[in-house]
């Protein structure tokens, strides 16, 4: 599972599948925007979801089959919904 760096940033869970075998969440400092993570609840691996140079996560959720996720990024003070994931 993913383990966040000592210096304590907070994990602020999004959403999980109908199964709760995938997990969407992000982590960030004082609630301020940050990357998001799919985790697999039967595994314990967590992948990085891939943004745009200078995105953050602030919000989405994740779809019933945990086969994709909906993010609501954050990019210079511009805020957009983006599909950005799709499981293979």
């Amino acid at each position: 599972m993913f383990k966040a760096p000592v210096a304590g940033p907070i994990i602020y869970f999004i959403g999980a599948s109908r199964d709760f075998g995938k997990v969407l969440f992000r982590y960030a400092y004082f609630g301020s925007p940050g990357p998001a993570y799919i985790a697999d609840t039967a595994s314990g691996r967590s992948t990085l979801l891939p943004l745009a140079d200078g995105e953050l996560v602030t919000d989405g959720t994740l779809s019933g089959s945990g086969a994709a996720a909906f993010l609501h990024v954050l990019m210079q003070f511009d805020i957009y919904d983006r599909h950005r994931w799709k499981a293979t």
